[in-house]
C-alpha cells in the first residue's frame, strides 16, 4: 500500500511550510509494509501497488490529484484527509474520517493508536528546511506531535468535530514514553503541537507542561488552543515553566452577534478577558498571535469592523484576519450552498481569498474593509 500527501498550496501572503506527514506516518505505523510519499519533497516518476491512498486537506489540492493520477496504476484508489473524504471522484473511494479506522477495519480511538516512528533520513528533508508552519524554529531539531485529537466545541466553520469526532487525548505515561524517544532517539529539543485542544482539558494540560518542563522541551502551538484554559494563573505559571515560546490564540470575532451566529459558545472572549490573557502572556515572555474571522453570513459592515477595532486593541505580537471559508463538511458551508451565498470558486479558498457574497455585506464590500485594515496595519507597523 502507498500513501500519498499531495504538495501543499501556500496561503496568499503567507510563508511557505514544510512539515512531515505524521498522520500518514500514523497509518503506517499500524499498516506495516505501507509506503509514505510526500510529494512536497520527493517527485517520483511511477507508483504501483495494490492500494494507494490520497491525503487531501484544503480544496486547492484537487488540481494536484489529477496531476498526480496521472502516474499511479493501482487497483484500489482511495481518498482521504478533511476535504478529500468528502469528494466524489470516478473510479476512486472517498473515506471521511480517521485514516486508521478505515485501513484496519474497525474504530479505533486515538489513545490506542501508536506514536508514529521515522527514520533520521527521513525527517532531514525538513529539517534542513526549517519551516515548520511558516515559523521560525528555536532549534535545528523539532517535531510536529498530535496529543489529542477532536474537539468538544461545535464551531460552524469548522470540520474537525464531524472528521475526528469527540476529543479524545494521549494517555500521560504514552506521550511521556514518546517524547523521551523522540529525544534519545533524534535528540528532538522542541515539539510543534499540531491540535487544537490540548488545553480543552485543565488536568490533562497541567500534566502535559509538566512533562514539556521535566525534558527540557521547549514548544509552540501555531495552530491555535483553547484560550480560556489559560485565564487562570497557575496555567499560566505552568506555562512559563514548560519553556513555552509561542501561542495562537484563536478569538475568532470581537462582535458578540457575530459569536453566536458561527457558535463559538464558550470560546467567546470579552475584550477585558483577551486584553488580559495577553498581557499574562506577554509578561512571561510567550508571544502571542490572534486569530480572527470576518464575513460570516449574518454580519453587517458594523460587525466586521467591531471584529477588526477588537484585534487592532490588544497587544498582540501578530495578528491574522481571515475571510469565513465553506469548506465541505462544515455547518457553514451548508448554510451558503442552501442560499447561495458562493460566488467565487470555493477549490481555491485560503482563507485569504473571501468566496461568500450574503445579503447583509457583498464579497466586494468585504474586502475592501480587509484591505483598509490591512494597509492601516502596515502604517502603524512602519
Amino acid at each position: 500500500m502507498t500513501l500519498i500527501r499531495l504538495p501543499d498550496d501556500p496561503i496568499d501572503n503567507a510563508k511557505p511550510t514544510l512539515t512531515p506527514p505524521i498522520g500518514l506516518w500514523s497509518i503506517r505505523e499500524c499498516i506495516h509494509g505501507t509506503r509514505v510519499v510526500d510529494l512536497n519533497v520527493e517527485d517520483p516518476d511511477t507508483i504501483t501497488d495494490d492500494i494507494v491512498g490520497y491525503s487531501l486537506h484544503f480544496p486547492s489540492q484537487e488540481r494536484h490529484l489529477r496531476a498526480v493520477r496521472e502516474f499511479v496504476t493501482a487497483k484500489t484508489e482511495i481518498l482521504g484527509g478533511p476535504h478529500g473524504g468528502l469528494m466524489k471522484v470516478d473510479g476512486v473511494e472517498s473515506y471521511y474520517g480517521p485514516g486508521e479506522t478505515y485501513f484496519l477495519g474497525k474504530d479505533v480511538g486515538f489513545a490506542d493508536l501508536p506514536y508514529p516512528r521515522f527514520s533520521e533520513e527521513e525527517m532531514l528533508p525538513y529539517w534542513s528546511e526549517a519551516k515548520p508552519f511558516g515559523l521560525s524554529p528555536k532549534t535545528d531539531r523539532w517535531m510536529p506531535v498530535e496529543f489529542s485529537r477532536g474537539c468538544p466545541n461545535a464551531c460552524r466553520f469548522c470540520a474537525m468535530p464531524s472528521f475526528w469526532g469527540k476529543w479524545q487525548a494521549k494517555p500521560l505515561p504514552v506521550v511521556a514514553s514518546y517524547l523521551m524517544w523522540l529525544s534519545n532517539r533524534h535528540e528532538v529539543r522542541e515539539i510543534i503541537v499540531l491540535d487544537d485542544n490540548i488545553s480543552a482539558d485543565r488536568h490533562y494540560f497541567m500534566s502535559m507542561l509538566g512533562l514539556f518542563a521535566n525534558h527540557g522541551i521547549t514548544w509552540s502551538a501555531p495552530n491555535g488552543i483553547y484560550a480560556r484554559t489559560l485565564l487562570d494563573p497557575q496555567v499560566i505559571v505552568g506555562l512559563s515553566r514548560s519553556h513555552c515560546h509561542s501561542i495562537s490564540l484563536p478569538f475568532e470575532t470581537g462582535c458578540e452577534a457575530s459569536a453566536e451566529a458561527m457558535g463559538i459558545g464558550k470560546k467567546r472572549f470579552t475584550f477585558g478577558e483577551a486584553h488580559m490573557l495577553v498581557d499574562w502572556l506577554k509578561a512571561e515572555g510567550i508571544k502571542t498571535t490572534g486569530f480572527f474571522i470576518i464575513g460570516y453570513p449574518g454580519e453587517t459592515e458594523h460587525d466586521v469592523k467591531e471584529t477588526l477595532a477588537f484585534a487592532n486593541a490588544l497587544p498582540l505580537d501578530a495578528r491574522h484576519i481571515y475571510f469565513a471559508t465553506p469548506y465541505r463538511g462544515t455547518k457553514l458551508h451548508e448554510v451558503c450552498t442552501v442560499n447561495n451565498y458562493i460566488v467565487h470558486d470555493e477549490r481555491t479558498a485560503t482563507y485569504k481569498t473571501p468566496v461568500i457574497s450574503t445579503p447583509w455585506l457583498s464579497r466586494e464590500r468585504l474586502l475592501e474593509l480587509w484591505k483598509e485594515d490591512h494597509d492601516a496595519a502596515l502604517r502603524r507597523k512602519a
